[in-house]
């Protein structure tokens, strides 16, 4: 198989980056809207155009089932095994997320009595305490709670509970395939995409964990089989597939956190982010230098450490901010401090947490939802 779509491909650190500030502006101005709920019925224009950061989930997804078949493949070719692909995606979620679990805990332990002690009249944190019992950890650590419908200690890790079911689905549909030429090797993927899509057509019906939210990830997959073919070797049916594919998500109420929520803008960005993989590689090189590119590639190596850590981060320094009650005309002021906080504590946990966890080769571009 070409090697093509394995080369260092600029665009995907600088959608990492995208993603994972949208999601940070998202919460952010979650957490403005509470410290200053009478903005909630008239918010300024920029804070409600925030809601959209959410958008960035999709687009993780979509770049992680491009960056995971590219993994795969290249486990594949360089004559590795399924233990190696579990070993190599384990080792690269899990540490860091396990570290954000330990970090969340204490922060609960140390919240509890800061409430009682009346500094603050109510925290999330000190809240989860009642919810923490022993089949609710255990889940968290095997970040299983997703089907076992248990509550997320660390909120934002329900998407790394599809993440892990997203590998173990794709391994298990091309590994006993290996021997396959590359054209074929995907073939069992896009089969299981196609029937997730049908599954949501048929009435009444829904797929459940993890194909509810199969379509994006299998969209990122045939990204990956398309771009890896030579120019003459891309099937058009398979191009036509994979937006198809994006455009059934529009029959979907899209679960996103903890709530469901209008599935077209996730169709929009899900499309998007595919239409750029197809149409930017061959520009790559050129592009990625422009400075605003570069600027969100430095974002996207560490991504995946500001998806771990931003809630967490945007919470205190909410609650903190809450505190000092500023004019409600000062809002931008507290969510500007919010996202420069939580980029500032993401980098610090990149440098002393993830990066341990990166091979040699994945130390110059990085994912969260995405993680390579």
């Amino acid at each position: 198989m070409s090697s093509r779509s394995s080369d260092t491909f600029l665009l995907v650190d600088a959608l990492r980056g995208v993603a994972a500030l949208g999601v940070v502006a998202f919460h952010a101005s979650l957490s403005v809207l509470r410290n200053h709920p009478e903005l909630a019925s008239h918010p300024p224009a920029l804070l409600a155009a925030m809601r959209y950061g959410a958008l960035g989930v999709e687009v993780f997804f979509v770049l992680s089932g491009f960056c995971i078949a590219t993994a795969i493949a290249k486990t594949l070719d360089t004559g590795r095994t399924p233990v190696d692909y579990a070993k190599a995606r384990l080792r690269r979620i899990l540490p860091p997320y396990w570290a954000t679990l330990a970090i969340t805990l204490a922060a609960v332990a140390g919240m509890r009595p800061v409430v009682a002690a009346g500094w603050v009249s109510r925290s999330s944190l000190a809240d989860q305490a009642a919810r923490l019992d022993p089949a609710t950890f255990a889940a968290n650590i095997g970040l299983v709670q997703v089907p076992l419908h248990l509550p997320s200690i660390v909120s934002v890790s329900w998407t790394l509970s599809y993440e892990c079911a997203f590998y173990a689905v794709l391994g298990a549909l091309v590994f006993p395939f290996a021997r396959a030429a590359g054209p074929r090797r995907f073939a069992p993927v896009h089969i299981a995409t196609i029937g997730s899509l049908v599954w949501t057509w048929w009435p009444g019906g829904r797929p459940g964990w993890p194909m509810d939210l199969w379509p994006a990830f299998g969209a990122g997959v045939a990204v990956h089989d398309i771009l890896s073919r030579s120019k003459d070797d891309r099937p058009a049916w398979l191009g036509l597939a994979t937006l198809c594919a994006v455009g059934t998500l529009a029959g979907l109420r899209h679960p996103v956190g903890l709530e469901p929520r209008e599935p077209i803008p996730f169709v929009v960005a899900a499309g998007a982010t595919v239409l750029l993989l197809l149409l930017a590689r061959r520009s790559d090189r050129r592009t990625g230098k422009w400075p605003i590119l570069a600027m969100l590639r430095r974002v996207g190596t560490f991504s995946y450490s500001l998806y771990l850590v931003h809630f967490l981060c945007i919470g205190l320094v909410g609650q903190v901010l809450g505190r000092a009650r500023l004019p409600t005309t000062m809002w931008w002021i507290e969510f500007l401090a919010m996202a420069l906080a939580s980029v500032a504590a993401a980098w610090g946990f990149h440098v002393l947490v993830e990066r341990r966890f990166l091979s040699s080769s994945a130390r110059t571009s990085s994912a969260p939802g995405s993680p390579r």
